[in-house]
């Protein structure tokens, strides 16, 4: 579903009930068991990071590294009755080439099967981003939701407030560059404007099919996808 940005909000602080805690938890804890089987660094990113989850909130789990695809599949029993479906995506041609493997409806592994680019990796800091492990567990990070708003965890929930006009402040914050918030301000308030926009390579993978073979094959009939693979290593 859509979420319209936010341009003016002053800030507020929103009271969590008990069960809202209790989901996160929850979460969390799902998010840590599949991280566990992964045996790779991985990271919670968005608002299972920030703590602002809601009962329509998904698992998003993020490998920031190049791994070998073939190791993650079979750590979680792909061809087994394990996730449900498998793609790769790149949002726009200048944007890696990533798997995505969907555990279920609601949980997703991403990684890169190219190198990031260091303003890619702070695109996951900037809307929250935390490893989830043992000490991290109970850990809630600031960063920015998809309405533009600015979530900083509290004691007994979270302020939000919105982003417009605190851009040198936000890059301090979230430890990001600044090009990086006007461009999530430009994309989001234009998705507002004119209804959602696709992204620029979306493609399912057959149950035969690996990520190496899938990406060979885009390879050979896209030039972009060729050429990226040129310029970040594959």
């Amino acid at each position: 579903m859509k979420e319209n940005v936010v341009l003016n909000q002053d800030p507020i602080e929103i009271v969590y009930e008990q069960t809202r805690f209790e989901l996160l938890s929850r979460l969390r804890e799902e998010a840590r068991e599949l991280q566990k089987r992964v045996r790779a660094p991985t990271f919670v990113y968005g608002s299972l990071a920030r703590g602002d989850v809601h009962p329509g909130s998904d698992i998003d789990i993020i490998i920031l590294e190049p791994v070998d695809p073939l190791l993650i599949e079979y750590a979680l029993g792909v061809g087994e009755g394990g996730p449900v479906e498998r793609e790769i995506v790149q949002a726009t041609p200048n944007h890696v080439v990533k798997g995505h493997i969907h555990i279920n409806h609601y949980t997703t592994l991403t990684f890169p099967l190219l190198r990031l680019n260091p303003v890619e990796e702070e695109f996951y800091r900037y809307s929250g981003l935390c490893g989830n492990g043992e000490g991290e567990r109970h850990l809630r990070v600031p960063g920015v939701n998809k309405k533009l708003l600015l979530i900083e965890p509290t004691e007994r929930g979270h302020m939000e407030s919105s982003i417009m006009d605190r851009t040198k402040e936000l890059s301090r914050l979230l430890d990001v560059r600044m090009d990086i918030i006007r461009e999530r301000i430009r994309v989001l308030t234009k998705r507002t404007k004119f209804g959602r926009t696709g992204v620029f390579l979306k493609e399912p993978l057959q149950p035969h099919e690996t990520f190496g073979s899938k990406l060979q094959y885009l390879a050979d009939r896209n030039s972009i996808v060729r050429r990226q693979i040129k310029l970040r290593g594959g």
